[in-house]
């Protein structure tokens, strides 16, 4: 999908594909098959608009217990962290990642 995001006018992609993305994460458990389509689109969200929008997503994804979404928030930690302020990763990202010095995988740790 995220190649095909290229070709969708963005506010197509910010207005409805976006929440349906967040919707089948929030309610389908899609974990990291969200991820890559939900970063491109930030790319043009404002700076509140990413806040409200993909930051609360990106957060409950660090406390998930699946590797391969945990991995690739670290590989792709660029394209979100600017949009973080320091109090969500202090209090919410950090301990997570923490967390992830203690994963038995080592591309994890």
């Amino acid at each position: 999908m995220p190649e095909k995001l290229d070709e969708i006018p963005s506010d197509i992609c910010k207005n409805k594909i976006l929440p349906e993305l967040i919707r089948a994460f929030d309610y389908a458990s899609a974990g990291s098959l969200i991820l890559a389509p939900v970063l491109k689109i930030g790319k043009h969200l404002s700076s509140e608009d990413y806040q409200t929008k993909i930051v609360p997503s990106v957060v409950k994804l660090f406390s998930s217990t699946d590797r391969n979404a945990r991995y690739k928030l670290l590989s792709n930690v660029e394209l979100f962290v600017p949009h973080l302020t320091e109090k969500v990763v202090n209090e919410q990202v950090f301990p997570q990642i923490e967390n992830g010095f203690l994963d038995k995988e080592p591309v994890i740790r």
